[in-house]
């Protein structure tokens, strides 16, 4: 494996929208494995690159382990300092809580890893709002324009993601 993807670090910068709790978009959907198959292929149909060629889209389980991830596992300082920083609202702290339990009792974590090719992939760029890849990771609400037969329009399908983790997080690349 390569050496910049065991030595990942996170990289938490203020996001603008100002303080947020828990995402209300991930508690919609309450059948995570469907909801996870149906907005993934329906993304991935989204940015479909040729009208001749199929998306493919493959579901795969990979494993994250402690000690060869150590900086991923440094989430739990984060998740840390989230408790702290939320004192005053109790439901906020009691999921911050099973977040951090789950990383404790869990030195290796399962993975969903969801790749599709022959898509025109999420392109950023830096502060434009309208950058495929910061709708996906950031904006709630927010589509980019996709175009006729478009399936996804409001920007909620990436809570599905979300409601499968049991930390509430994703890892996202795109090419």
């Amino acid at each position: 494996m390569a050496a910049d993807v065991l030595n990942c670090k996170w990289h938490f910068e203020k996001v603008g929208r100002g303080n947020t709790g828990k995402d209300a978009t991930s508690a919609t959907f309450n059948q995570p494995y469907y909801s996870i198959v149906r907005e993934s292929i329906q993304n991935s149909l989204d940015a479909a690159r040729y009208d001749d060629k199929p998306v493919i889209v493959n579901f795969s389980r990979l494993e994250i382990d402690k000690k060869t991830f150590e900086n991923f596992y440094k989430l739990e300082e984060h998740l840390e300092q989230c408790f702290d920083y939320v004192s005053f609202d109790q439901n906020t702290q009691d999921w911050v809580t099973k977040m951090l339990t789950y990383i404790r009792e869990h030195p290796t974590m399962m993975c969903l890893k969801i790749s599709d090719s022959n898509t025109k992939g999420m392109s950023y760029k830096n502060g434009a709002v309208d950058s495929p890849f910061l709708n996906f990771v950031e904006n709630i609400g927010l589509s980019s324009d996709k175009g006729a037969g478009s399936q996804g329009s409001f920007g909620f399908g990436k809570g599905a993601y979300f409601s499968l983790s049991p930390i509430s997080t994703v890892l996202v690349s795109s090419v």
